[in-house]
């Protein structure tokens, strides 16, 4: 995902939610064994506060723990501004 072209007021919150529903669903009907799990990449080249979304975040985070249990292989995040940095875990 090329987090710097959302906009967060382009669409209401709804419409994302029933977009990343359909994106997961998709996506898990492709998967076979013996794969057990999908990468989620995050691009945050261009990231700037316009973009943040933390309604959608939260909704992704509470989807993938609830109703996608196990399903998240990896979340890659590449070129976080500063703000993300902190602890980074290497596998």
């Amino acid at each position: 995902m090329n987090v710097r072209y959302h906009d967060r007021n382009a669409q209401t919150l709804e419409d994302l939610k029933l977009l990343v529903i359909y994106a997961m669903e998709t996506a898990y009907r492709f998967v076979r064994y013996p794969v057990t799990g999908v990468t989620l990449v995050f691009n945050m080249k261009g990231f700037g506060l316009a973009n943040m979304d933390l309604g959608l975040a939260q909704f992704l985070i509470k989807a993938l723990e609830s109703y996608y249990p196990e399903s998240l292989g990896r979340c890659l995040v590449i070129g976080a501004p500063f703000i993300f940095w902190g602890k980074v875990s290497y596998i």
